[in-house]
């Protein structure tokens, strides 16, 4: 009899443990990665300010950004080569029509420039754009 406590003991550890361990993000090997890797390592580069004209149309767009590295060496390149990244941003918002400015889709907006970032400059490193100002007319 005791030897069967002691293993319902061991058994109910073990599962406690693993609630716990999957409670706290899984496990090392197959554990799921956290949607946001944002941490200490992730560094803010300022891309400034943008001025352009709306595609077939006689709108100008007005919008700066802060784009998200989450690694020192891409934001020490993209010091470096910060004309890589505007240029980017720019052929982006030049693309834009004049029912995407006014529709406001922010979200898209920057899903779709860190997306052109990370393809441009073939990384994975470029985590978010922020926009800081966006105004059209």
């Amino acid at each position: 009899m005791n030897r069967r406590k002691l293993w319902v003991s061991v058994l109910l550890l073990a599962l406690l443990l693993v609630a716990v361990l999957s409670a706290c993000g899984g496990d090392e090997a197959g554990g799921e990665v956290d949607e946001e890797p944002y941490d200490l390592n992730t560094r803010s580069y300022d891309a400034g300010s943008f001025v352009t004209n709306v595609k077939d149309s006689s709108m100008v767009l007005s919008c700066s950004f802060t784009i998200d590295v989450i690694s020192e060496k891409l934001y020490e390149t993209l010091q470096e080569k910060d004309y890589v990244a505007r240029d980017v941003i720019n052929r982006r918002l030049c693309e834009l029509t004049e029912a995407e400015v006014r529709s406001a889709d922010l979200t898209a907006l920057s899903e779709s420039l860190v997306s052109a970032l990370n393809e441009s400059m073939n990384t994975k490193g470029f985590y978010k754009v922020y926009i800081e100002s966006y105004v059209y007319q």
